[in-house]
């Protein structure tokens, strides 16, 4: 079993990714060529959406797009394979048992995703609970859970996937607490990254903890560029998010945070602009996300914004798969020397929790040289946020 789990990751360096073994990393690609990092996720959603696309997506894509299907219907079991080699790793042995944790409700995008992980575990042989916090016990940095037979178990690894997690777990977790107030925190993820060498770049950003300072840098970067992002700096699933053109934009936006959010800490960026995805006739926003697992990625999706570019209409600007946004299909072409060529398709649906996700009629092929800065920069960002905790 170790030699087939050892094909899957490189182990010789796994103590660069203790605290960060599994990155979800956000992309923009430029106008002019560049890879922005715009987020890191330390609790990212995935692994088993791109695995459901890429099983639909069997049906329609042609011969030579299979390199897609064949690559990521493979996708959770790798997130699996990745995890127990992690514990195989750092525990010289096979975990037997596991758990994914929940929120209590458990009503929401990912409840799908946490039940198939655990049923993932279960078929490589290792018992695997969904347990919610209040199911849980932690004293002396050992956590132990209620199964539902009724036992107390210690599991030997742990997949966290709810926030507000406990600190200095001395059993394997992915992804630890530690590097979520890391992760959870813009700002903080800015400053790490801002002096980091590699083939990605980073928007200029400020922190601004007050009305004054979002006035004073937003003013600042109109001065430079475009557009301007005012985000939380503890946002997640693009709430929260502003985009300022103008000085009628900014007042409308200041009088808001005024309102209903005066309290937030925000990041105020440039907006990049991005190398254009055009369906129609139409230009829409969208961003790249990748998984990684000890730097090898295991997944990648384009997410689109429902609706074309209007910069009078804020969701237009939004790409996240919970705020409506569209699946797109994203194959790493070596074959292409464009940057992006996209290839019409027929489209379907995908049945979530509570909703139905769309995959998009076109599929995007990423050429061989924005290829290697994503794959590059990963793992460069993966190591240097797991260096910093």
């Amino acid at each position: 079993m170790q030699k087939i789990l050892g094909s899957i990751l490189p182990l010789n360096s796994v103590q660069k990714y203790i605290y960060y073994p599994f990155a979800g990393l956000d992309f923009l690609y430029s106008h002019d060529g560049k890879l922005y990092l715009l987020e890191a996720n330390a609790i990212p959603g995935g692994v088993w959406v791109i695995t459901r696309v890429a099983e639909e997506a069997k049906k329609i894509l042609d011969e030579n797009e299979q390199l897609y299907t064949n690559r990521y219907t493979r996708t959770l079991d790798n997130f699996i394979k990745g995890a127990i080699n992690f514990h195989l790793k750092i525990r010289k042995g096979r975990p037997q048992t596991a758990i994914v944790t929940v929120p209590i409700e458990r009503k929401d995008l990912l409840n799908l995703e946490r039940t198939a992980i655990a049923n993932a575990f279960r078929k490589f042989g290792i018992r695997s609970f969904l347990a919610s916090r209040d199911e849980l016990s932690f004293k002396n940095g050992t956590i132990k859970v209620m199964t539902p037979s009724g036992n107390v178990v210690k599991p030997d690894i742990i997949i966290r996937r709810t926030g507000n997690f406990f600190k200095g777990v001395k059993q394997v977790i992915i992804n630890s607490s530690e590097i979520g107030k890391i992760t959870g925190n813009k700002w903080k993820t800015y400053k790490i990254l801002r002096d980091v060498k590699g083939p990605f770049y980073l928007p200029m950003t400020f922190y601004a903890n007050s009305v004054e300072k979002i006035n004073k840098y937003a003013r600042y970067l109109l001065t430079r560029y475009k557009s301007v992002v005012l985000k939380p700096c503890k946002g997640s699933k693009g709430k929260g998010i502003h985009f300022i053109n103008n000085e009628y934009d900014l007042k409308r936006v200041i009088d808001e945070i005024k309102e209903k959010e005066a309290k937030t800490s925000y990041v105020v960026q440039e907006k990049i602009e991005v190398y254009p995805l055009e369906k129609n006739g139409e230009k829409y926003a969208y961003d790249l996300r990748v998984l990684v697992f000890v730097g090898k990625i295991i997944g990648i999706q384009i997410r689109r914004a429902p609706r074309p570019i209007d910069p009078a209409d804020e969701s237009t600007l939004v790409s996240n798969i919970s705020r409506g946004g569209v699946f797109v299909i994203a194959i790493l072409d070596k074959a292409q020397k464009k940057a992006i060529t996209i290839r019409d398709i027929r489209g379907f649906d995908i049945r979530l929790s509570d909703r139905i996700m769309k995959v998009d009629d076109i599929i995007v092929h990423l050429g061989k040289k924005i290829m290697q800065k994503i794959k590059s920069a990963s793992k460069i960002i993966q190591i240097a946020l797991n260096k910093a905790v």
